[in-house]
This record gives C-alpha cells, structure tokens and sequence, in this order.
C-alpha cells in the first residue's frame, strides 16, 4: 500500500514542475507586451499634451505682435514653437509645425506621429490652435473698467 502512495505523489510532482515553466513562457510576453504597449501610450499622451501647450503657447503670445504687422506675429510663432521643439523629453516619430496668420487671428498647428514598432501601433495627432489678436492696452482697460463697474454694484450688496 506505502509504494502506491508514493508513486501518486511523485506523479504529481512531474506534473507540476514543468507546468510552471509552460505557463510562463506563454504568459511573460503578454504580460511585456501590454507593458510596452503602456509606456508607447502614455508617451504620446504626454507629447500631445506638450505639443497642444506649445501650439497655444506661441499662438497667444504671437497675437499681441498681430497689431503691430501680421508678419511679425507669424515669426513670432514660428520662432517660438521651434525653440519650444527641443525641449520636449520623450522622442517623436514625425513632427510638423506651422504657423499662419489671417485678417484678425493668428493660427498655429503641429502634426504628430509617435509610437509604434515596425509600422504596428502608430499614433497619429493634430493639434490646432487659433488666437485673435488682441490690443493688450486696450484689453486691460477693459478689464479695469469692469471690475470698476463690479465694485460700484457690490458696494449696496456689502
């Protein structure tokens, strides 16, 4: 009866042994492969949002040179986004900036493509951003004035 029982166990210890190896050999690549597949994502979050803060960045900043000449704005912008472009940490695939001016607004817009291994999981992103120009002296009397026009309505409210 003792050799039964001891042929049962060593049985399942056969078993066992290589069942683990067999496992992990079909689970560690997918296990790396959604970890690898995290970190593409979370680097073209992190560009695209790096990319839509320089785009709005240069765009606001280039609108009160509007005023003065349309062309100014547009190097203004130009300028401000290719200085911008070398700061950015993680690597992209293909980028594209420009900026444009109309009658009363200057337009900036960046084209991004990151990710991906051997052609698979490319992330595409367009960004565009758009400021009127503003008259900077103007605008804050504007807003004195208002806030003049508040503190004359709030002095019953007190």
């Amino acid at each position: 009866m003792r050799e039964k029982k001891k042929d049962k166990t060593a049985w399942k210890c056969q078993v066992q042994k290589g069942s683990m190896t067999v496992e992990a050999a079909f689970v560690m690549p997918l296990v790396l492969l959604v970890v690898f597949a995290l970190l593409l994502l979370t680097m073209f979050v992190h560009n695209r949002a790096w990319y839509t803060a320089v785009c709005a960045e240069a765009a606001i900043s280039a609108s009160t040179a509007g005023i003065r000449s349309r062309q100014e704005a547009q190097e203004m912008a130009a300028e401000k986004m290719s200085r911008q472009k070398g700061e950015q940490g993680f690597p992209v695939g293909s980028l594209s900036m420009t900026a444009a001016t109309g009658e009363d607004y200057v337009k900036t817009h960046a084209g991004i493509r990151s990710g991906g291994v051997m052609g698979i999981g490319l992330w595409d992103a367009q960004i565009e951003e758009k400021s009127s120009f503003v008259r900077p002296v103007s605008f804050i009397r504007s807003l004195m004035a208002l806030e003049e026009w508040g503190q004359e309505k709030n002095e019953g409210w007190l």
